[in-house]
């Protein structure tokens, strides 16, 4: 069962990073060390590109994790 929930893992993950950068940005860069000003919301941008590109391939990892579940 736990092998079926990884591809939705990898995409609660991103997600998840995308909301703590975002939130981080939002309430002026406290937790996240940032190198300019809008590095975290460059960051939260990245992590939502990545979800999207999650996305597009998720029908191919549940088929990547299916060969390896037990028949």
């Amino acid at each position: 069962m736990e092998k079926t929930l990884l591809p939705f893992g990898c995409q609660m993950m991103s997600y998840m990073q995308a909301v703590r950068l975002f939130t981080d940005y939002l309430n002026g860069d406290t937790y996240y060390k940032i190198q300019y000003p809008e590095h975290n919301l460059v960051r939260t941008k990245a992590q939502i590109r990545l979800l999207e590109e999650q996305d597009k391939v998720l029908e191919q990892m549940k088929i990547i994790i299916s060969r390896y579940e037990r028949s």
